[in-house]
C-alpha cells in the first residue's frame, strides 16, 4: 500500500510505501490479515495505491497489477468499503476503519483441535488443519489466519494476538472461528466453524470446556481453549478490569473536551467546586487548540441535496449529458462527482 503525492501527475515523485500485506499461497482469492495503518485528515484528498505482487525469493517480486483509491471515497462508502477493477482481470477491495489513538487492548488467545473430521479425500493421508477468524455481518474480513498444520487431526496451534478494536466493538459482539483443510491449490476445504465471542472464550478457557465444530448442521469435531486472557498496556486484565479501564478513557476524554471550555478545567474564572456552565461555547488558547475530533464529540454534520431535472440539461439516457447513469460505477456524472467532493469532506 502506498501513498500517491500531491501531484499525481509528476512522474518525478515517488509514492511513500505504507507497508505490504502477508502473503496468500496459491490462490487467486486471497483475503489478506495484516492491517496497514495510514494518517488521514478528514476533508483532505489523499491517493493510496494498492499494489499487487507475486512474491519471489531470490529477485525483484513481480508486479500483477494495481489500482488507485481516493481515501474520502472510501470513507463514504457503505461499510467503508470500495472495490476496483484491475486491468489484469479481477477485484480488489479495500476497507478502511479508523483507528484508536489510545491502545484498546489485545486477546491473547490459543487453541487446539480434537478428533477433527478427516476430508482429506481418498488418496489417503489427513487434513492439515488452519483457522481463521472472520468478523462482520454483510462485508466479511478475516482478521486472523493460522498456520496449516500437516497431516494432524489433534493440531495445537500457536498462541496469537489480536487487537480488539480490529477483532470487535465490545466483548459481547460476534464473530466466527472458522477451521478448514489446506489446499497449495488454494480451495480449501471447510471443516468446521463455531461462533463465539470474547467474553465467552475467556470463559471457555476459564471453566476448562471445548467447543463443537460444526459443518452442514453436523459435529466434525472439537476446539480446546487453552489460553486466553487481555492485555492492555502490556497489563493482563480480567474482563472486568478492562471495562473499567475502557470506561475511564471515555471519561478521560470527556475531560479534556471540558477542559476547552470556558469555567472548566484550567480556567481561572470558575471557583473552586462551583458547576460548569451547562452550554459553554468551546473556546481555545495557542497552547490548548481542539482538532477536528474535538468537535465530532458535540457536532451532527447534516447535507441535503437538491438536482434540478430541467429538460435544458438534455436526456439522462444520454451519455453526454450532466444526468447520465453511467453503468460503470467508477465513472461518475457532474453531479455525482460534486456530490462526491462535498460530501467525503463532511464524512465522518
Amino acid at each position: 500500500l502506498s501513498v500517491l503525492p500531491d501531484n499525481i501527475k509528476n512522474p518525478n515523485d515517488k509514492p511513500k510505501v505504507i507497508g505490504r500485506t502477508d502473503s496468500v499461497k496459491s490462490s487467486c482469492n486471497p483475503q489478506w490479515t495484516k492491517p496497514l495503518f495510514l494518517h488521514y485528515e478528514k476533508g483532505s484528498k489523499v491517493y493510496v495505491n494498492v499494489g499487487l505482487y507475486n512474491p519471489v525469493k531470490k529477485g525483484k517480486d513481480l508486479s500483477i497489477s494495481s489500482a488507485i483509491f481516493e481515501v474520502g471515497e472510501i470513507m463514504n462508502a457503505p461499510s467503508k468499503f470500495k472495490g476496483k477493477k484491475l486491468k489484469a482481470g479481477g477485484i480488489v477491495f479495500i476497507k478502511l476503519q479508523e483507528a484508536k489513538e489510545t491502545d484498546s487492548g489485545k486477546i491473547v488467545f490459543q487453541f487446539s483441535g480434537t478428533k477433527l473430521k478427516n476430508v482429506e479425500g481418498a488418496f489417503g493421508g489427513k487434513s492439515d488443519p488452519f483457522f481463521e477468524i472472520i468478523t462482520g455481518t454483510t462485508e466479511k474480513v478475516t482478521v486472523y489466519r493460522s498456520k496449516p498444520l500437516k497431516n494432524n487431526l489433534n493440531p495445537e496451534w500457536a498462541e496469537a494476538k489480536i487487537d480488539l478494536e480490529y477483532l470487535c466493538d465490545d466483548l459481547e459482539q460476534t464473530f466466527v472461528v472458522k477451521v478448514s483443510d489446506y489446499e497449495r491449490s488454494g480451495k480449501h476445504v471447510p471443516i468446521g466453524e463455531f461462533k463465539t465471542t470474547v467474553r465467552k472464550l475467556i470463559e471457555l478457557h476459564r471453566q476448562k470446556k471445548r467447543v463443537s465444530l460444526h459443518d452442514k448442521g453436523k459435529i466434525t469435531g472439537s476446539i480446546n481453549i487453552l489460553v486466553a486472557y487481555l492485555i492492555k498496556n502490556g497489563h493482563n486484565l480480567t474482563m472486568d478490569e478492562y471495562t473499567d479501564t475502557s470506561l475511564m478513557l471515555e471519561q478521560n476524554d470527556n475531560a479534556r473536551l471540558n477542559s476547552l471550555s470556558p469555567g472548566r478545567g484550567n480556567s481561572s474564572s470558575q471557583k473552586p467546586g462551583s458547576a460548569s456552565p451547562k452550554n459553554a461555547p468551546l473556546v481555545y488558547t495557542e497552547d490548548n487548540q481542539p482538532g477536528h475530533k474535538e468537535y465530532e464529540k458535540d457536532c451532527t454534520y447534516n447535507i441535503t441535496i437538491a438536482i434540478d431535472f430541467s429538460g435544458s440539461n438534455g436526456d439522462p439516457r444520454n451519455p453526454n449529458t450532466l444526468h447520465y447513469i453511467n453503468k460503470d460505477p467508477s465513472k461518475k456524472n457532474d453531479y455525482e462527482e460534486a456530490i462526491t467532493a462535498v460530501a467525503s469532506t463532511l464524512a465522518i
